[in-house]
């Protein structure tokens, strides 16, 4: 069984250490930045398979097959909708939910409706809506002719899973950073897979070996 090496294991930690930041305080910047540094780190693993040293060869391979097919699907094979029934993406939304709490909307509608007193300024209703969703429209229903709308936004009551991941209250950034770091993750049980395969290759050649041997002796051995 091989061993991890002491630079193994601070490679480990380091990458471990970038994707909780990543995760934590996720942005523009961290989606862009992964965007552009998993498939690097794929196309990496991807040429080393090729050029690099034979026992390394099918880890290598694997990482790079599965994390390349996870990341392909995600990005650039998939449909919004579509993506967004892939367990990891309920999953990243699941935890946007958590982290961004429940948003309240204050809105101020100002309508041509009859006014109370004359001269007086026109009556003023305030609703307080709740969207389904990133982008959901609110609906609203009443009488009269809507001169003006203001909408604020009220800030949500800070809880656990906000303190936690604030960055997840960002949801584009951060399902981008969620599914790179998911393509890398992807490619972990892909190396497992490869070295498994590669393994019983290896024990299979032995066999094959004194088999074609046995028969060429046997072939090469006087008959009676």
């Amino acid at each position: 069984m091989r061993r991890f090496n002491i630079l193994s294991l601070m490679g480990l930690v380091l990458a471990l250490a970038v994707g909780l930041a990543a995760l934590r305080g996720a942005n523009e910047s961290w989606a862009g930045g992964l965007l552009l540094v998993t498939p690097l780190l794929l196309c990496i693993a991807l040429v080393g398979a090729l050029c690099g040293k034979e026992r390394s060869r099918a880890g290598r391979l694997g990482f790079a097959a599965f994390g390349g097919a996870y990341f392909a699907l995600a990005f650039l094979g998939l449909s919004e909708g579509n993506l967004g029934k892939l367990p990891t993406s309920k999953l990243l939304w699941l935890v946007h939910e958590r982290a961004a709490g429940v948003q309240q909307f204050m809105v101020t509608f100002t309508t041509t409706t009859t006014q109370s007193t004359p001269g007086g300024p026109p009556p003023v209703l305030t609703v307080n809506t709740m969207p389904a969703g990133p982008g959901a429209p609110a609906l609203f229903r009443g009488a009269g002719q809507f001169l003006a709308v203001n909408d604020t936004l009220v800030a949500a009551m800070p809880n656990r899973w906000q303190t936690m991941l604030p960055g997840a209250a960002n949801y584009e950034p951060f399902s981008a950073v969620g599914h790179c770091l998911f393509a890398l993750l992807a490619g972990l049980p892909g190396a497992v897979i490869a070295r498994w395969f590669e393994r019983g290759r290896v024990a299979a050649a032995p066999e094959s070996g004194s088999s074609s041997s046995s028969r060429a002796a046997n072939s090469a051995s006087p008959t009676g």
